[in-house]
């Protein structure tokens, strides 16, 4: 017993005078107003957008429609994975390429259509009525989004992909296209969008239970759904329930983050049209206004110099069109290098406070956040109740 107290008599002394920390001991930060940045998550307001050790990660995130012919074009991206993965890993990153796109090519897309019925899927609310592949891209863009420097790599010619039917329409919205709607049509969007009271705000919701999945009558149906949401609404309104996958994930993407469009790779396939062709159909049109608005807000925020024009009168070879994108790619990667030297490096010790304290402080307030984000609110559930 005498030893281990002598021990540890010893130990607090020598820690109490010789030790670098003893020398320069951490400093009270709760009433300082000019503490290091590094120490602000310690005070509970962690630097916005901070990327810590864990987060030292490189996502190539594709965006794209279904189309089977980009099939060669994410070919030669994936040929690129070993070479991007040794160069990131020598700096300490790792290196991953996400495309959680639908991969069939087995068959020609129809996109003057929605998505078969039988392909529906018994999913989580905002998944259903076709929306499965739009609830999984969003998905793992939010992912990444607070752990990884994200790489977007965007295909977009002249289509935006399958349409879809909104899963919800806000009873608002939904009251005012039925004043404007024929009895017919008052009939049909009633029967296939159903209000849901215990929503807030108070909505529509599309009717996807008990559907006979092999049923010609039931597609064509909802075909007919849809060209007279597209009678029927507003632009604003089209903006807001009639968007795509792709158009989806333009706007979580490049369209609200200055760093995504800086590093975005924009590959567009096919012409860009101005008019309309002959015997044009009502969902034509309203592919042309939505994709000409999104040519005009891309080249507003992408850089001319990350853009590869790939015309259908063009025979681009592999190899021409691999170093064109590795080039692209490389330039991107060493940037975010640098980027995360430069910001997000933090000392290995900031007024006596480990670097690995306050990266362990940073992880549990970012899973802190998500938990209270994805909690139920028990005071909206008894209000809801009563």
């Amino acid at each position: 017993m005498k030893f281990y107290l002598s021990y540890i008599f010893i130990c607090f002394t020598d820690s109490e005078t010789t030790t670098p920390q003893a020398l320069n001991a951490p400093c009270d930060i709760s009433n300082q107003k000019t503490a290091p940045n590094n120490l602000a998550i310690l005070q509970g307001k962690p630097p916005p957008g901070r990327k810590i050790e864990r987060d030292k990660k490189i996502v190539i995130y594709i965006l794209a429609n279904n189309s089977p012919e980009y099939k060669k074009h994410k070919r030669v991206i994936h040929s690129l994975f070993k070479q991007f993965v040794t160069k990131c890993q020598s700096k300490g990153f790792d290196f991953l390429i996400s495309d959680v796109h639908e991969n069939d090519v087995g068959a020609k897309k129809d996109f003057g259509k929605l998505l078969e019925v039988k392909r529906w899927t018994q999913s989580p609310q905002e998944a259903q009525g076709g929306h499965e592949e739009a609830a999984n891209c969003l998905s793992e863009i939010s992912r990444h989004n607070s752990t990884a420097y994200i790489i977007p790599v965007l295909f977009l010619g002249s289509s935006l992909g399958t349409p879809m039917l909104p899963v919800t329409i806000e009873s608002q919205d939904f009251t005012s296209v039925l004043s404007v709607a024929s009895e017919e049509e008052k009939i049909l969007l009633e029967k296939w969008y159903t209000i849901d009271n215990s929503y807030q705000p108070m909505c529509h919701r599309l009717y996807t239970q008990q559907i006979d999945t092999y049923s010609t009558e039931v597609n064509d149906e909802l075909n007919h759904l849809l060209e007279v949401l597209l009678r029927l609404f507003s632009d604003d309104l089209k903006d807001s329930y009639l968007t795509t996958v792709v158009e989806q994930e333009i706007n979580n993407t490049v369209l609200i983050g200055q760093e995504h469009a800086k590093r975005c790779i924009w590959i567009q396939t096919g012409a860009q049209y101005t008019k309309l062709p002959e015997n044009a159909s009502q969902l034509d049109a309203e592919v042309l206004r939505r994709i000409t608005k999104v040519y005009t807000e891309l080249k507003m925020h992408l850089s001319e110099k990350n853009l590869i024009r790939i015309l259908p009168t063009m025979n681009i070879l592999d190899e021409e069109l691999t170093a064109v994108i590795e080039n692209l790619l490389d330039k991107s990667i060493t940037s975010i290098f640098e980027e995360h030297q430069n910001k997000n490096s933090v000392p290995y010790n900031t007024n006596g406070v480990d670097k690995v304290l306050l990266e362990e402080v940073h992880l549990i307030a970012h899973y802190s956040k998500i938990l209270a984000q994805n909690s139920a609110n028990f005071d909206i559930m008894n209000d809801v109740k009563r």
